[in-house]
């Protein structure tokens, strides 16, 4: 294409995505622009930047000598890397990691940044350069020191995490294996989840069983950030809405909520709860029923049973914590379901305790209003 039929088509280009509103650039003045979305400046600059290349590769050096953990540029700079072939990311890892970085000995910015472009799955051809840095990351999970703060330990958690599924899983997972004795057992269940979710959740579901009470319920919790609703999960989870302990059976009911699994066996559990001994489970399973229940008459029959709910609860103050969650939650599948209503209304006609009977027609009230 000729010079000037090149400026035209660039003209006609503009006015297209400006004045059709095509959402990738808006006007900001007299022959000026801007992006609407950062993401296609970015690609688009990362791209100008490998065009560049042509002239030599320090151009790519360069741009992460002056630019590097300047966090407008920070995407633009791993869409770079991403781009690279051959021996390029190895050289521009070592750059990262020589990088001269104010405060590195306590903000690790470089062996942070490097990290992330790990999970960029660049191709990597000096492996133990790879897995330096993330024996070095690992390190840094288990620093004791209170100089390596949880905001950091925070940033490697993302970093192990993204690597799933990338080239460097497996490396990373033998990392965790070989310090499963020195970390946390539950931290460990945490990487373990990111980067091999089935086989945390196989022992998580072993955890359930466990004779401590804390522990089963700390296993339903993080089987829940596993986010695995598998039935082989669903049933573990049901068993502990028996379970002997209160706070279990309300971090089960929570845990399946949470999973959003609204099965039938998952509700007759949850129903069962609402004559719970335990005025907090009770509280929980009308919550749980309010989010998952659907319309059917066992549910409402069951959640308006609990408007007569009068126990004392010493951290709500009062002796309505139960019974205000069964009308929020009434109101909550009344919304959803025509029939929730029809269903109040006949409860309403049939009952002649007044008291009980007004907290029905309360619940009415804010149902149709």
């Amino acid at each position: 294409m000729e010079r000037h039929q090149a400026k035209a088509e660039a003209k006609r280009f503009l006015e297209q995505i400006v004045r059709d509103r095509a959402g990738l650039l808006s006007l900001q003045g007299q022959d000026r622009y801007a992006f609407v979305h950062k993401t296609f400046q970015e690609y688009l600059t990362a791209m100008e930047i490998r065009d560049q290349q042509e002239e030599g590769f320090d151009v790519v050096l360069e741009h992460i000598d002056e630019y590097l953990h300047n966090p407008h540029w920070e995407e633009v700079l791993l869409l770079l890397i991403a781009q690279q072939k051959r021996k390029n990311p190895v050289k521009v890892l070592k750059a990262v990691l020589d990088h001269e970085t104010p405060y590195e000995e306590w903000l690790h910015r470089n062996l942070l940044f490097a990290g992330n472009v790990l999970t960029e799955n660049v191709p990597v051809t000096d492996s133990e350069l790879a897995s330096s840095i993330l024996a070095d990351l690992m390190a840094l999970e288990l620093n004791q020191s209170p100089l390596v703060t949880q905001t950091i330990k925070g940033r490697v958690f993302r970093i192990v995490s993204n690597l799933y599924e990338t080239a460097f899983e497996k490396t990373m997972l033998d990392q965790l294996e070989a310090n499963r004795d020195t970390l946390d057992r539950w931290r460990f269940l945490d990487y373990q989840g990111a980067l091999a979710p089935n086989q945390a959740a196989i022992m998580l579901l072993t955890l359930l069983k466990d004779d401590d009470s804390s522990v089963r319920s700390r296993a339903a919790e993080s089987l829940v950030k596993l986010g695995d609703g598998s039935e082989s999960v669903v049933t573990g989870l049901l068993s502990l809405l028996k379970d002997d302990d209160s706070s279990v059976r309300s971090r089960a009911a929570e845990s399946l909520v949470k999973l959003g699994d609204g099965s039938e066996s998952v509700v007759t559990g949850l129903l069962s709860l609402l004559k719970d001994d335990d005025s907090d489970v009770r509280y929980r399973a009308a919550e749980s029923l309010g989010q998952l229940g659907g319309g059917s008459e066992s549910v409402v029959t069951g959640l308006l049973s609990l408007l007569k709910d009068d126990s004392w609860d010493l951290s709500f103050g009062d002796f309505d914590k139960v019974n205000n969650k069964a009308k929020k939650s009434l109101i909550a599948l009344g919304k959803r379901f025509n029939k929730v209503e029809l269903t109040l209304v006949t409860w309403i006609e049939q009952h002649q305790d007044e008291a009980f009977v007004g907290k029905g027609i309360d619940t009415l009230w804010e149902l149709v209003s």
